[in-house]
């Protein structure tokens, strides 16, 4: 009732095309034209970014953070993922990814050294897939996505920028965006997870 003329159907456009890898140049070509500040847009007051498969694609980026945990491990990739897998089907509260993960990496450890826990070790080894997964969305962002989103933070001085994600993406962590986001959310944070995107909880 309140949007500016136009941004539903622009909203609309940048929905259904930010899935689509063939379609990301046009996403990124509409967010250019939408940021003039004399355009439908300029009024807003808060914009929000997707991350995966719209700033960058998904599965390298989580390949080459599973590369390189399985390697500082000493462990097989698809071992690992068999094990994610188990801990989100075991039974009682499914956990989050992040969690499962941990409980993969942890269980694989205890497996070679069963003399004690081995949660904290887990967390260190997780915190590396973490950073790789956030340097290897740096380094295959899609063409034109980092000047979108810094030409929307130029254009829109007065709105909040926030990424809201499903997955463990944090544009702060990455030095090509993160002066153009103010804030970031993740389904998987605390207080948030199980909701998930499109639910109302992550936003």
């Amino acid at each position: 009732r309140c949007l500016p003329p136009g941004f539903a159907r622009r909203a609309r456009a940048v929905s259904v095309l930010s899935g689509c890898l063939a379609a990301q140049r046009r996403v990124y070509m509409l967010l250019l034209s939408a940021s003039s500040p004399a355009g439908a847009l300029a009024s807003l007051r808060l914009i929000t970014f997707d991350l995966d498969d719209t700033l960058w694609p998904t599965g390298p980026v989580v390949r080459a953070a599973n590369a390189k945990l399985a390697s500082a491990l000493g462990a097989d990739e698809d071992d690992l993922q068999a094990r994610l897998k188990d801990a989100r089907s075991a039974g009682g509260p499914k956990p989050s990814y992040s969690e499962a993960r941990i409980i993969a990496v942890e269980s694989f450890l205890l497996e070679r050294d069963p003399s004690g826990s081995r949660r904290a070790e887990a967390e260190g080894f997780f915190e590396m897939w973490l950073a790789e997964r956030h340097a290897a969305a740096g380094r295959l962002l899609f063409e034109g996505a980092a000047e979108a989103v810094a030409a929307v933070r130029r254009d829109h001085p007065a709105a909040v920028l926030a990424a809201v994600t499903n997955g463990r993406g944090d544009p702060l962590a990455m030095p090509a965006l993160a002066a153009c986001f103010d804030f970031s959310v993740s389904a998987e944070d605390g207080g948030i997870y199980p909701e998930r995107k499109p639910a109302a909880a992550p936003f």
